[in-house]
């Protein structure tokens, strides 16, 4: 079986499982466009979404989605590490946060940014302190 989930420029996220030749709506809805959809290196069937105004998570390939309490109501990006499908850094409009738990608890990185974050991604094998850049 082929799974496969389409971020759009709707409100509305969809799901292929037939390897892209049909698509059905998700249950994700949204106030305006999908942001971020990116799915865990390290379990394929976890992924987080970004949305004007809600964002949250699946933890069975897309078949079910789970809103989170993200801090921000626009979620610009999200970095997932490589070997902990709940360990995740994500970016507001102004804010960079991390969560352990897979968003169900956030804490802000630093101060406030500004004028706008558009994405977020650490930077690899740098010594030291891990280092995101936003």
């Amino acid at each position: 079986m082929t799974i496969a989930n389409a971020q759009t420029f709707s409100s509305l996220l969809f799901r292929s499982i037939d390897g892209g030749n049909t698509f059905v709506p998700t249950t994700v809805v949204a106030d305006n466009a999908v942001v971020e959809l990116k799915f865990a290196p390290s379990d394929p069937t976890v992924a987080y979404y970004g949305l004007e105004g809600v964002s949250g998570r699946t933890v069975d390939g897309g078949a079910t989605w789970q809103s989170l309490p993200f801090p921000a109501d626009f979620f610009n990006g999200v970095h997932i590490s490589p070997t902990s499908p709940t360990s995740i850094v994500y970016a507001s409009p102004t804010q960079a946060y991390s969560s352990n738990d897979g968003g169900l608890t956030s804490t802000a990185l630093g101060p406030a940014v500004s004028p706008y974050i558009s994405s977020i991604s650490p930077v690899p094998n740098y010594p030291g302190t891990p280092t995101l850049l936003a």
